[in-house]
């Protein structure tokens, strides 16, 4: 269960692992949700959208379901559908939302998803409500602390987007996520190399 939410599929071809899952009844810790929804989330993750669409086809979705709310944050984090992103943010502070594996407050949705509502404001030029939403997050949150660099790179705030990168460097050195985000800074920053040294990492 553990593994499911921390680190959900690692490459296209733990999907048939996932449809098997799908598949299988309803039981006490896991439900079919999970398998479907962390599969989901992982193919997003891997950037595999042509995965995540051909899924939906076989669902007949046209667009993920509104109270999915795991699957639809990373498709449009991935998708950089940032205005989604704020839709997802108000309708969770409404009370509106579902988790997939089971109802929730608004408040704990909110709450849980607020890096990714932090994110959607900067990449829309709200910096003002960027850093009001990601303040009152862990200093230790690990998707917190991305999203910190992430705004401050936003905002032409180079030194100090690095020392948020460095910080969740040094917290979760064996996860990838960070230096390929730092990398695409320093691409954006026009440094190249320094930018291959972060994507050998």
């Amino acid at each position: 269960h553990r593994d499911l939410h921390s680190f959900p599929t690692r490459r296209s071809s733990d999907l048939p692992s996932f449809r098997q899952g799908v598949a299988l009844n309803d039981f006490s810790v896991l439900s079919r949700d999970n398998f479907f929804i962390y599969g989901m989330i992982g193919l997003s993750r891997q950037h595999d959208m042509g995965a995540v669409r051909r899924w939906m086809g076989e669902l007949h979705w046209h667009q993920v379901p509104p109270d999915l709310l795991p699957i639809r944050i990373w498709v449009d984090r991935e998708t950089q559908d940032w205005r989604d992103l704020e839709a997802v943010e108000a309708a969770g502070r409404k009370n509106l939302l579902v988790e997939g594996n089971g109802t929730a407050s608004g408040a704990a949705v909110f709450e849980h998803n607020r890096p990714h509502f932090a994110l959607a404001h900067a990449e829309l030029g709200d910096f003002a409500g960027a850093e009001a939403l990601i303040a009152p997050t862990a200093a230790d949150h690990d998707e917190a602390v991305r999203v910190r660099a992430l705004i401050a790179q936003l905002e032409g705030q180079y030194a100090r987007a690095d020392w948020w990168f460095a910080r969740s460097e040094r917290q979760t050195p064996s996860i990838p996520f960070t230096d390929a985000l730092w990398g695409e800074a320093l691409l954006k920053r026009g440094q190249p190399d320094a930018a291959i040294e972060k994507f050998k990492l």
